[in-house]
């Protein structure tokens, strides 16, 4: 998934999604980050708000990010 902030580029970062766990509220997103590849990072879907959240680290303050797919397999 392609992450960005837009129209302030904040971020525009590259990361595979490998695992989804649901609850009414969100979509908990299991990442892989190739910026911090040590742990598996989140990327939050808020149901009510229809909008994805990256938490803070290193690289990015956190908050809300615009995400596109970008690859699904290879008969994409």
């Amino acid at each position: 998934m392609h992450l960005i902030r837009f129209p302030r580029i904040t971020i525009n970062h590259a990361v595979i999604i490998f695992d989804a766990k649901e609850d009414p509220k969100s979509i908990i997103l299991s990442i892989y980050d190739p910026n911090q590849p040590s742990a598996p990072r989140t990327l939050i879907y808020d149901r009510a708000t229809r909008t994805f959240n990256f938490p803070a680290n290193d690289y990015f303050p956190g908050g809300r990010v615009d995400v596109y797919e970008i690859y699904k397999g290879w008969l994409y």
